[in-house]
């Protein structure tokens, strides 16, 4: 079997530790440009190599585990209306900051919420 000696992190599994930091680094650095992620949140990224000799100490297992510690989605929230009707259907509707139709000041209309309805009792 050929031994090459290990001068660094490449020359472990066949450069194997070197693409999974970069894929971590890849998903830390997209998390961090996620408009719905905190901009200040703390991105991790721990890679841990194990190490398992055996008895003779002739030769070891080498284990590499990566874990990524993202930040979250941030939290959003809306305010609905809630209507009751004679037949007992409820129904809500989000609130808006415009009337519905109206145009803002870059040129958009705002456009008319959904009704969500659910059934209920008769």
């Amino acid at each position: 079997m050929p031994m090459q000696p290990i001068k660094g992190l490449d020359d472990i599994m066949s450069g194997a530790v070197t693409e999974r930091f970069a894929a971590a680094m890849q998903s830390a650095l997209k998390n961090i440009c996620d408009v719905n992620t905190s901009a200040k949140a703390k991105r991790k990224i721990t890679l841990t190599l194990t190490i398992a000799p055996n008895e003779k100490r002739l030769a070891a297992d080498f284990t590499l585990d990566v874990k990524t510690n993202l930040a979250p989605p941030i939290p959003i929230s809306t305010t609905m209306a809630i209507n009751r009707d004679d037949d007992g259907r409820v129904s809500a509707m989000e609130l808006l900051d415009q009337l519905p139709g109206q145009v803002n000041m870059e040129g958009q209309t705002t456009p008319t919420p959904r009704v969500l309805k659910f059934g209920g009792e008769k």
